[in-house]
């Protein structure tokens, strides 16, 4: 079960799908969401909670609390995550020492297997490995 605390509804960009608990991230047009474009992408914007088929429509999106989110891989539970892919599921960190890290939070539970659901407690902040 989830925990609610800041749920904001955007404007889906663009015209992909966006499955419910993949993570969106901010467009330069104010009020809209996309999926991120690359792994360690910034302007996280939160987890989607509801899934979204057409562009120009809402989108109900978890900034911060405890969300479910969409695995890459094998994730253990408490490791720091970012966003994995442009499909918007997250990995544990991985990247090279020096490399500056777009962290959206931490894992509540583990992951075994990519597409794996997990519960994540949203906390974003930037780190340098």
């Amino acid at each position: 079960m989830s925990h609610y605390v800041l749920d904001m509804t955007y404007t889906l960009s663009g015209s992909t799908i966006v499955r419910r608990s993949a993570v969106v991230r901010a467009s330069n047009n104010g009020n809209d969401v996309s999926l991120p474009t690359a792994a360690n992408a910034t302007k996280f914007a939160g987890i989607a909670m509801t899934s979204q088929a057409i562009g120009g429509r809402a989108l109900t999106v978890r900034k911060l609390g405890v969300a479910e989110a969409i695995a890459a891989g094998a994730i253990a539970a408490g490791a720091p995550l970012n966003i994995a892919d442009g499909n918007g599921r997250v990995k544990a960190l991985n990247e090279a020492a020096g490399t500056k890290v777009e962290c959206i939070g931490f894992a509540e539970s583990s992951a075994t297997t990519t597409g794996d659901i997990i519960k994540i407690y949203i906390c974003p902040h930037q780190r340098t490995m």
